[in-house]
């Protein structure tokens, strides 16, 4: 490559350029090439490049974040210009270096301030209006003494609570004549110097409240005292000395309840003239003070003497029969003539039965050994005394020990066992072998062995018939075994049932399959086997199909469609219908003109309309001419329009067609009248019911 110029060389693509890349360099002051790595040659490059000489637009724009540093930039290098609005946040600014200059007018709101950093120094002398105070921000503290006039509150009469006033700055200046009352005075508010001279009235002095203390000594004299004033609560101790009490003039009435003691009263000068009747209790008694002498004959009764008194305190052979409460004498014993004694008596005297000799009292005086005759026999029902026969089976020697007077020879049995007396010692369960074999004459065990079948026995003994392999059920024909046991059971063949005649067959019924064609005739068909002649409409409830019902009384036919009936033929089909038969005056009510059903139905012109009859039902007659004179539907009025019809045997009715009231409103309103969903066209026709029915089609007849 020594022969290749530098310019010939093949192009680096910057991307593929590495920091270790050797770049070749002319070093001048070493005249010679020498090769430095691509990063080192940038690096150190950067430190020669003159200052301000890189142009902008040199740069790669822009920069991606921390390319330029703090070492970077000059200082005092970025302007307000470089800097984008609202980028800098508060923790890039120096603290205490934004000062008033800095700050925009009005740009420090509430919420830039922090609480409390608005001190007194900051804020112009009377500029904090009363809009500026928040409620109950003015707290006493922030008011200088003196500084609140009167004139400045907004005081009601007692919106000054006491507790807002400083004490001791109320006096007498700031209050009312007569403003101070009890309610406003404390407990000892008032002292010595607040009452005036002799303003303590007898009145303002509660009771009992002026004590000893109060009462100057020697103040009280006799006019002080009222009558009865000095109690002996009253009198010290040994303060009244006889000196001070006139002679005799101490008298019952001046003393009081207990107040002459015992220390007050002379030795021996209280006799018995002194003490009131009854007045000496057991508590003015000392102990021991009643002596024998002090005792009334025959005044110790029952209730004085005390319970627990000792014997030796009666005297002996004193307590007679009579003392003795007889009440708490019990277990035979009575007073009887004053002597204590047993109440008792057995019947026949004294005796001696049973070895037991006693008196009449039933008290035993001796006794004597029992003999066989004191024994009485022992029955079926009651214990009693047994003699023992050789022939009894027990035997009983002298000193009377009863045994078995029995031998046999010991030995089991059919599962007991028993001794040589015959006494059975243990038993156990019967096995095959200890039971006899049944025979035809005999009664015995039986076994059962498999061959027996259909008989099977259990583990438990239990005997059965095992199943025959048949469902349980009814069979019509069954197989029965030599034994006599059913095998199997199946259904009848025709085969099976032999010929009957006609008499055999009692109960049941023949389908139609059974008939014959053309089989049955008229002699056969009862009367009224096929239809209905009545009024009343029949029950339809199970009822075949092409069943007829004849109604005489209107001529009508009708059959049984499998729902209800339907009409077939009408004798006089006229009288059936809703029919209009002309118009008439209501005036007088007489008839205006007529139709073909009004002049078949036998109506007249300028008759009255008849009363209403069977036949009539259901024709009609429209108004005319207005009023309220038609005589079968008195005190009626018709308007122009209306309809008069004939519901029944003298029953006219009206029919408002307008909008006005009358009789009925509606056909519906008409008692005999049912019209559901009506619909254009339809017309009112007599059903079998009874009752008039909205239908579109009319059935045969002549209209």
């Amino acid at each position: 490559m020594a022969d290749l110029q530098i310019t010939q060389l093949p192009e680096l693509a910057s991307a593929n350029l590495q920091a270790t890349d050797p770049i070749a360099v002319a070093d001048v002051s070493a005249t010679e090439t020498k090769k430095i790595t691509a990063k080192n040659l940038v690096q150190a490059a950067f430190g020669l490049v003159d200052a301000a000489s890189i142009p902008a637009t040199a740069l790669s724009y822009p920069l991606t974040a921390g390319q330029i540093v703090t070492a970077s930039l000059a200082d005092n290098a970025v302007t307000n210009a470089k800097i984008t609005d609202a980028t800098i946040a508060g923790a890039k600014l120096v603290n205490d270096t934004i000062t008033a200059t800095q700050i925009a007018a009005n740009a420090i709101t509430s919420s830039e301030l922090a609480d409390n950093a608005v001190d007194t120094a900051a804020i112009t002398d009377l500029n904090v209006t009363t809009g500026k105070l928040a409620a109950t921000a003015v707290t006493t503290a922030k008011i200088a003494d003196s500084a609140v006039t009167f004139v400045k509150t907004n005081f009601s009469d007692g919106d000054i609570p006491g507790a807002k006033l400083t004490a001791g700055s109320v006096t007498a200046t700031q209050l009312a004549t007569n403003s101070v009352t009890a309610t406003e005075l404390a407990d000892n508010a008032v002292d010595t110097a607040a009452i005036a001279s002799t303003a303590v009235t007898g009145a303002k002095i509660a009771s009992d409240t002026i004590t000893a203390g109060h009462i100057a000594a020697n103040a009280i004299g006799s006019s002080e005292l009222a009558d009865n004033a000095v109690d002996s609560g009253a009198i010290a101790s040994n303060a009244v000395t006889t000196a001070k009490v006139t002679d005799l003039n101490i008298t019952t009435g001046k003393l009081a309840d207990n107040a002459v003691t015992a220390a007050k009263i002379a030795d021996d000068t209280i006799t018995a003239t002194q003490i009131a009747a009854n007045a000496v209790g057991s508590s003015e008694l000392a102990d021991n003070a009643v002596d024998t002498a002090a005792i009334a004959t025959s005044a110790v009764t029952d209730a004085k003497i005390a319970t627990g008194i000792a014997g030796t305190k009666v005297t002996d052979g004193t307590i007679t029969a009579a003392k003795l409460n007889t009440s708490n004498l019990d277990r035979s014993l009575n007073v009887a003539s004053g002597n204590l004694g047993i109440n008792n008596a057995v019947t026949g005297g004294a005796s001696a039965r049973n070895g037991i000799t006693y008196n009449n009292e039933g008290l035993i005086t001796s006794t004597a050994a029992l003999v066989a005759s004191d024994i009485p026999e022992a029955t079926t029902s009651a214990v009693g005394g047994v003699s023992v026969p050789a022939a009894g089976g027990l035997a009983i020697t002298a000193a009377g020990a009863l045994s078995i007077n029995n031998t046999v020879t010991g030995i089991t049995r059919s599962g007991i066992t028993f001794n040589d007396q015959g006494l059975i010692t243990s038993t156990v369960a019967l096995v095959a072998g200890d039971l006899p074999a049944a025979t035809a004459s005999t009664i015995g065990a039986v076994s059962i062995p498999g061959a027996s079948a259909p008989l099977a026995i259990s583990g438990t003994g239990v005997l059965s018939i095992s199943n025959s392999g048949v469902t349980a059920g009814t069979y019509p024909k069954v197989t029965v075994s030599a034994k006599g046991f059913i095998t199997s059971g199946t259904t009848l063949t025709a085969s099976d049932i032999p010929d009957l005649a006609t008499t055999k067959i009692t109960t049941g019924q023949f389908g139609t399959n059974f008939l014959a064609n053309d089989s049955i005739t008229m002699d056969k068909l009862a009367s009224l086997s096929t239809g209905f002649i009545q009024e009343a409409s029949p029950d339809i409830s199970n009822l075949p199909s092409g069943v007829f019902w004849l109604q005489e009384s209107t001529g009508q036919l009708r059959i049984f469609n499998g729902n209800s009936f339907f009409s077939v033929g009408f004798g006089r089909l006229a009288e059936e219908n809703l029919r209009f038969c002309g118009t008439f005056n209501a005036s007088n009510g007489t008839i205006t003109t007529l139709t073909a059903f009004g002049t078949s139905a036998g109506f007249t012109v300028t008759n009255a309309i008849p009363a209403g009859t069977t036949s009539l039902t259901g024709a009609y007659f429209v108004c005319v001419t207005p009023g309220n004179g038609t005589a079968v539907v008195p005190s009626t009025s018709f308007d122009a329009g209306d309809w008069c019809l004939c519901v029944g045997p003298d029953n006219w009715d009206r029919i408002d067609t307008l909008s006005g009231p009358g009789s009925v409103s509606s056909l519906n309103d008409l008692s005999d009248v049912t019209v559901s969903s009506p619909q254009t066209g339809q017309i009112l026709a007599l059903q079998a019911s009874g009752q008039f029915a909205n239908v579109s089609v009319l059935s045969g007849g002549t209209y």
